[in-house]
């Protein structure tokens, strides 16, 4: 469901609308739930550098998801 709801959120919102970001992490925490630690990592990298170049590095929501990468990583190294 998340799949088809990034989607469309990437087609009608934009790659970069927070709708699409938080629909990116919602999705990297249900593959990083079922073991897909790599396709979470990916997502999870893909939606911290589109909030680095558009948010910054100091933003709420770039630091929120850098912990979220740290926490796919160790999940991932367990």
């Amino acid at each position: 469901m998340f799949r088809e709801t990034l989607g469309f959120k990437r087609k009608k919102l934009g790659p970069e609308h927070r709708s699409t970001l938080v629909t990116m992490g919602n999705l990297a925490d249900t593959l990083t739930d079922e073991g897909k630690y790599s396709e979470a990592e990916q997502l999870v990298r893909e939606t911290l550098q589109t909030e680095q170049r558009t948010l910054g590095p100091d933003h709420t929501d770039t630091l929120s998801t850098t912990m979220g990468l740290a926490q796919v990583l160790r999940k991932g190294s367990l």
